[in-house]
């Protein structure tokens, strides 16, 4: 009966995928998760205009979220 036993070269690529893999989800969780506190920073002191501060800037209320996700990308 013929066996198929993993070798060190593949244990070792395959550690080394995981790694990457898993740094890289780690890497990519960190980015969403700055660009969030962007977000919520802009939203915040956009909130904390009043109208005419808004219009002198040429936004409305209803354009905060709008501005604040254009950031995000």
């Amino acid at each position: 009966m013929n066996v198929l036993t993993p070798t060190p070269g593949y244990i070792s690529e395959g550690i080394q995928r995981t790694t990457f893999v898993a740094l890289n989800s780690i890497e990519t969780l960190f980015a969403k998760m700055q660009q969030y506190k962007q977000y919520r920073k802009t939203v915040l002191e956009l909130s904390a205009l009043d109208d005419r501060e808004l219009s002198d800037i040429g936004l409305i209320r209803s354009d905060i979220v709008r501005i604040a996700e254009s950031l995000k990308s």
